[in-house]
Parts: structure tokens; sequence; C-alpha cells
């Protein structure tokens, strides 16, 4: 060990007078060196009465329990998303259905609008808007005012009678003479009109000067129906 060593017999450190031989001194030993330790408190190398034993391995109940607790967690959260799934669209429902009922009142009382305005919507899609084609026949009729020097009196037209039928409109007129029927024929069809005529009366009677009386029928139409009817 490279340090000094000194060795010193046993016998002369103890008093072996009241053993009597070196024997039972070198039994004695090992007791004795027990004993001055344990004076000292100073612990065994090596304790045969209770020998040591190996450290428990570290417990992983901690990591276990946290574990669970996240499973159990995740679980919780998939359960309570599919519940509001299901629910968010069945609450969506009840409200509507309270709206519903709630608005039931005020459509009822709609209904009774709603059923005139239909009918009215229905009238109008199969009858015209008189005024209006009052304002868009009268120039026909009568191109230019009484005054006017380009006022042709002996193609004027007086109109004694006007029937309405859905979209056809039935005409009775008077006229001089029958040189002012092809012209207003013509200023019909240009128009728009389809006109069709009736039965002429060479003696009609009823307004001074004019004598021959003409019922004809017309209809608005569209304005390739209108070119071929012309040309008819």
């Amino acid at each position: 060990l490279s340090k000094p060593v000194q060795a010193v017999q046993l016998e002369r450190l103890i008093d072996m007078s009241a053993v009597g031989s070196t024997a039972n001194v070198l039994d004695a030993a090992p007791t004795a060196g027990l004993a001055a330790a344990a004076a000292e408190h100073r612990r065994a190398p090596l304790d045969l009465l209770h020998p040591r034993k190996r450290p428990a391995p570290p417990s992983r109940k901690r990591t276990y329990a946290l574990a669970g607790a996240a499973f159990i967690a995740m679980v919780a959260f998939m359960a309570w998303q599919g519940y509001r799934n299901i629910q968010e669209p069945l609450e969506a429902a009840a409200a509507a259905d309270s709206s519903r009922v709630a608005l039931a009142p005020i459509l009822e009382a709609y209904a009774t609008d709603e059923t005139k305005a239909a009918a009215i919507q229905g009238w109008l899609d199969t009858s015209v808007n008189l005024l209006t084609e009052l304002d868009h026949l009268v120039p026909q009729l009568r191109p230019e005012p009484l005054a006017s020097e380009k006022f042709k009196a002996d193609q004027d037209v007086v109109l004694k009678k006007l029937v309405v039928a859905n979209r056809e409109l039935t005409l009775e007129t008077v006229v001089k003479s029958n040189d002012a029927i092809p012209p207003l024929e013509t200023r019909l069809r240009a128009a728009g009109y389809q006109a069709d005529r009736g039965a002429v009366d060479p003696k009609a009677e009823g307004v001074p000067g004019y004598g021959v009386g003409v019922v004809g029928t017309i209809k608005r139409v569209d304005s390739a129906d209108a070119a071929a009817g012309g040309a008819q």
C-alpha cells in the first residue's frame, strides 16, 4: 500500500491476566471489535443479522393513474361531442318548430290576402290592362288629330262599342266607306295586333256621315306573329 504499517500483538494491548490464554483472546477479538463499533455508533461494514434488501423498483402507479385519467377524459370528451352532434340539430328543429307555431296566427291572417292576390294575378294573366290597351289602341284608330292637316277625313274611324274578353278585344266601329277598312287593319297589324274582320254593314246608322259598320276582333301578339298576320 506504500504506507508504513506497524504490527502490534493483541496480547500487548489487552490485559490478559483474567483470560488465561492467547487463544481465548483471539476468539473474543471479533466480538470486541463489534462492541467497540457499537459503542462509537459506527455501522458495521457487513450486517449478517440485518442483511440489506434490493431496493424496490420505482412504482408506476402514478403513470398508470395519469394515463387512465387521460383516457377517461378523452372518452368523456368524445361522448360529449357525439351528444352535441346529435342534440344541436334537434335543438335547431325545436326552435324552428317554436317559430312556426308563433307565426301560425300571422300566416292564417295572410292566407285570405294571398287568396285574393292569387285571384287578381290570375285575372291579370288572362286579361289586359284596359287603360294601357286603350292608350295603345286609340292612335291606331285615329292616327292624327281632327285639326291636323295630315288628318284624312275619308279614313276616319269612330268606335261605337268595345268588348274585352280575356286578351281579345271586339271592336264595333263605323267608317265613311269601305276604303277606310284596309288602312285601319294595316295600322293595327303594324302596331302588333292580330286583326280579324267580322261582319260589315253597308247601311250602318247612328253616326251621321259614317254609313259603313265594321265588327272585328283584335289581339296583341308578338312581332313575329303580327308580321305573319300582316302577310296574310
